[in-house]
């Protein structure tokens, strides 16, 4: 299992002023990850609601499936990303209670091997 840290941990997430929807975008590109990898996105400030993602990729390789967590909070289990996929996914609100939550992706079922893009929907809502 290995542990990356995408280029886009180090992005600022916006904590203005409370409601407004808004969007990060983490991408990164991964060489043979090893199944059960963790992929560390973004860094997510308390009093961030996520309520939705966008997946893109143009396949990370056969038998390729996604988790996507805030935390130990699950978002979303089984995402297949074996082959092209673009698609949005709306989610029950979480909401970040805690300093030092980061957006993460956990590989599973084969070596990935690609382009990964995630668009993470959310609004500031404030704690």
């Amino acid at each position: 299992m290995a542990e990356i840290f995408a280029p886009s941990l180090n992005q600022a997430i916006y904590s203005g002023a409370s409601g407004n929807l808004s969007a990060a975008v983490a991408q990164v590109k991964l060489k043979a990850v090893e199944a059960d990898s963790v992929i560390h996105l973004l860094d997510l400030p308390i009093g961030v609601q996520i309520i939705g993602f966008d997946l893109v990729t143009d396949g990370l390789g056969a038998g390729v499936k996604l988790e996507l967590k805030a935390g130990n909070t699950v978002i979303a289990t089984n995402q297949d990303a074996g082959s092209k996929v673009a698609k949005c996914t709306p989610i029950k609100p979480i909401y970040i209670k805690e300093h030092d939550v980061q957006l993460d992706i956990v590989t599973t079922g084969a070596k990935a091997t690609g382009d990964l893009l995630i668009f993470l929907k959310y609004c500031f809502v404030g704690f």
